[in-house]
């Protein structure tokens, strides 16, 4: 199982919030390091290291939709730019949600590299516009 995971090309993660507000990650696949130019050590030390990867202009939605999802208690689905060695790529997270007893809320999810869809859907849509 650790092989599918680790080869998976994708991020699994787990975030964690706890009811002060203070989150982390608790788990992040080591695909990271291929995926996003981070190692899992790395992101676990300093979540912050994922925001700051976001693009500048995709930040404030990133962070904003994130807040909504923890307080409608729904699933947090988001597509955006992130910086990944010197690169532009996009991505799409999505993650489940779950409220502990305590008031604590746990984030499974997935991130996953998008650009060639996007690049794709772009062209697409260039040639039908012309």
């Amino acid at each position: 199982m650790q092989d599918i995971i680790k080869y998976l090309p994708a991020v699994i993660y787990e975030y964690k919030i706890d009811p002060k507000g203070v989150s982390c990650f608790t788990y992040v696949s080591e695909s990271s390091e291929s995926v996003l130019g981070l190692s899992p050590s790395a992101i676990l030390e300093n979540p912050n290291l994922m925001d700051e990867i976001v693009h500048k202009q995709d930040l404030p939605l990133m962070i904003e939709s994130s807040r909504y999802c923890i307080e409608m208690g729904s699933e947090w689905n988001w597509e955006g730019r992130m910086i990944v060695n010197d690169k532009i790529i996009w991505v799409e997270v999505r993650s489940n949600h779950e409220r502990r007893a305590d008031g604590t809320v746990i984030r499974r999810g997935i991130l996953q590299d998008i650009t060639e869809r996007k690049e794709l859907a772009r062209e697409t849509e260039v040639r039908y516009l012309t």
